[in-house]
């Protein structure tokens, strides 16, 4: 029983991770780019990563909404970029805890890029 739960644990944790793939797909490719689409896959995963302890995947979620809102600061959707720059600040206040210096470097640089917007 221990171990199917186990499994299903994994599968569920994978699952999360290609939605995760999917939100990004829907930034970052032209055709299929779907903000609201995006941040709903995005926010699923980062539920699903919250409620089974999954720190540096949550790091990531956060990471993908933070880019989500930089990207909504373009169309000048209110709060987007304070909710840019709290994504990111989660984000990285994760990455820093867990040590993962490649990824705080990069959200320090992205956190940059918030305040350099209007």
């Amino acid at each position: 029983m221990g171990l199917t739960l186990l499994s299903e644990l994994g599968q569920l944790v994978d699952r999360a991770e290609e939605i995760l793939d999917i939100s990004r797909a829907y930034l970052e490719v032209n055709v299929l780019e779907n903000l609201d689409r995006s941040e709903a896959l995005a926010r699923e995963s980062l539920q699903v990563f919250l409620d089974y302890n999954r720190r540096k995947l949550e790091a990531s979620a956060r990471q993908l909404l933070g880019e989500i809102y930089l990207r909504r600061v373009e169309g000048n959707q209110a709060n987007a970029k304070a909710m840019a720059y709290q994504f990111f600040t989660e984000s990285l206040e994760i990455y820093r805890s867990l040590d993962i210096q490649g990824k705080v470097i990069e959200l320090e640089e992205q956190l940059i890029g918030v305040g350099s917007r209007e």
